[in-house]
């Protein structure tokens, strides 16, 4: 399985672009959706794995949220996630992960008015 991320950068006719290609097993990819109704502190979503097999990842949501990993009141990791701004990252990306120890569960927030819809796509290295 090949996972490609672009990225692009245009002002007017000046185009910057990147494209990165990613190839793990099937057995490696995590895709997850949650709603998270508004208002709604600590929506626990099954997720689970070691940093150490983390190839790459994609995190989008339609509203703010707040990530939080592995508790929702001592969290070890806490991303924050703005209305429809990705947050992407491989491990031959050339910047540290988010992610900073194994997570073995995931829990969202969404303190706005309106529902949020996260998606979350995992790539794992399955043969570390």
């Amino acid at each position: 399985m090949s996972i490609t991320i672009t990225r692009v950068w245009q002002d007017g006719s000046d185009v910057l672009s990147s494209v990165e290609t990613i190839t793990e097993t099937d057995e490696g990819l995590t895709k997850l959706s949650v709603a998270v109704d508004a208002e709604t502190s600590d929506v626990e979503a099954s997720l689970a794995f070691a940093v150490a097999q983390l190839a790459g990842y994609y995190l989008l949501s339609d509203q703010d949220v707040t990530l939080e990993t592995n508790s929702g009141d001592a969290a070890d990791d806490t991303i924050a996630l703005k209305a429809n701004t990705a947050v992407e990252w491989s491990a031959d990306g050339g910047h540290a992960s988010l992610f900073t120890v194994d997570v073995t569960k995931i829990f969202l927030s969404n303190a706005g008015a309106t529902a949020a819809s996260v998606k979350i796509r995992i790539l794992l290295d399955a043969t570390p």
